[in-house]
């Protein structure tokens, strides 16, 4: 049994995706800052799911604007321009 239970991480994201890579940033941030305290023996990995559970990290997603922006820079027929440029050889 995983401590703390992956279900109640979850509850706080809301996705298990998202808890991945908070997760994962959070750990880099704090083995880049542990060489200076060295005191805490515990993983990283630990340390931020717990922190994560006990919302002292707040984890915060894109907007869905930001998202529909990001997706209308794409083009609408992405797969098509691909398409096009392999047939002229590009």
């Amino acid at each position: 049994m995983l401590n703390p239970p992956i279900e109640s991480l979850v509850k706080k994201v809301n996705s298990k995706y998202a808890l991945v890579i908070a997760t994962a940033k959070r750990a880099r941030q704090i083995v880049a800052t542990r060489r200076q305290n060295l005191l805490d023996t515990r993983k990283a990995v630990t340390v931020a799911l717990t922190e994560i559970l006990e919302d002292k990290v707040k984890v915060v997603r894109p907007d869905e604007t930001n998202k529909a922006d990001k997706r209308g820079r794409m083009g609408n027929g992405d797969m098509a321009d691909r398409t096009q440029g392999a047939q002229d050889g590009l």
